[in-house]
């Protein structure tokens, strides 16, 4: 703007007169240059930001590097134990591995029913947007349940690409 003003001054010189409203003029088509230049930049920074992925790039490169960690601090605090069963909870890479096992023995067909049930619960947990922690950081839940010999009953898998396309 103040480039314009400059010009206002050698203008007036230039054709000897001094008067205030050509100097009124050129500050007024300052002003509205200024505001117009402005008005521009806005508008075309806000389709830049609306357009660009830079900012989903950032929270994904952000997650890749710390994915690890954060499975980490989700298994702390995670392990249960009862008269039933005890479960424990630890990480290996992306992987989330939950260990259930069990301190007496257990009907087949009823574990089998509640298997179904800790399957849906688990993919539940998997999918869900509102947290969204494990899908995000494309971990894996591992379920592993022993009976109490320290046989394996039963073990399944969840991973992001079992969650349902939106």
């Amino acid at each position: 703007m103040l480039y314009l003003i400059i010009a206002a001054g050698m203008f007036m010189a230039a054709v000897n007169h001094r008067k205030p409203l050509v100097f009124g003029l050129v500050l007024l088509a300052a002003l509205l240059s200024t505001a117009g230049t402005f008005l521009s930049l806005k508008r075309y920074l806000a389709w830049n930001e609306a357009n660009s992925d830079c900012a989903t790039k950032a929270v994904v490169i952000a997650n890749d590097r710390t994915a690890e960690s954060q499975l980490k601090k989700f298994a702390q605090g995670t392990t249960q134990d009862n008269d039933w069963w005890r479960v424990s909870t630890h990480t290996d890479g992306r992987s989330l591995i939950y260990e259930t096992h069990f301190k007496k023995p257990v009907d087949p067909t009823t574990f089998s029913g509640a298997l179904a049930i800790i399957q849906k619960t688990a993919l539940k947990v998997e999918c869900d947007e509102q947290s969204g922690n494990l899908k995000r950081l494309k971990a894996i839940q591992t379920h592993t349940f022993y009976g109490v010999d320290g046989q394996r009953l039963a073990s399944f898998a969840v991973t992001p690409a079992d969650c349902p396309q939106q």
